[in-house]
């Protein structure tokens, strides 16, 4: 890991950002990627080997899209075909057991409503599964609404112009 004015660039190891102590009923998590790649590698998020326990971010995949997890990665998942890219804000946002929204600089990308079928209690990480990306911002908190994803959007992108890192 290298710390930089551009943030945080990941070559390798994870870094933990949270206990497991977290209401997956009311939590968002994100983070402003300054680097557009293509990998299998998970952005931020937690998981362990079975498919109903993870949440997470994959700004982009190996396969070109972006898939937003809240535990079970088939029927809890949001998928953005043809991503684009990996730059920006990207944000993961769960307001009740059957509400979870997915965002890209601030755009609304689409929701699943979905009960949330089980909890688990990992740890969340950024880079956990080697991203090999720059991260300029990354935060995680209560759900966010609509407007609340287009205000954070708005802020980070106001601060990473007055660092003079925006993307």
């Amino acid at each position: 890991v290298t710390h930089s004015v551009n943030g945080i660039q990941y070559g390798g190891a994870d870094t933990k950002v949270s206990n497991a102590n977290v209401n997956y009923d009311n939590v968002s998590l994100g983070f402003y990627s300054r680097t557009n790649t293509a990998n299998t590698g998970i952005d931020i998020g937690a998981s362990n080997t079975a498919a109903n326990s993870r949440f997470m971010i994959h700004s982009r995949y190996s396969d070109g899209n972006a898939y937003f997890t809240a535990f079970n990665a088939t029927s809890e998942r949001i998928v953005k075909s043809a991503a684009g890219n990996s730059l920006g804000l990207y944000i993961l946002s769960r307001t009740a057991n059957n509400l979870l929204k997915a965002y890209k600089n601030g755009v609304f990308l689409g929701s699943n409503t979905n009960i949330r079928s089980s909890v688990f209690h990992e740890s969340i990480f950024i880079n956990l599964q080697n991203t090999n990306r720059n991260y300029a911002f990354v935060f995680i908190g209560s759900g966010l609404s609509d407007a609340n994803a287009v205000d954070l959007n708005s802020i980070v992108q106001q601060y990473q112009t007055m660092l003079g890192r925006a993307v």
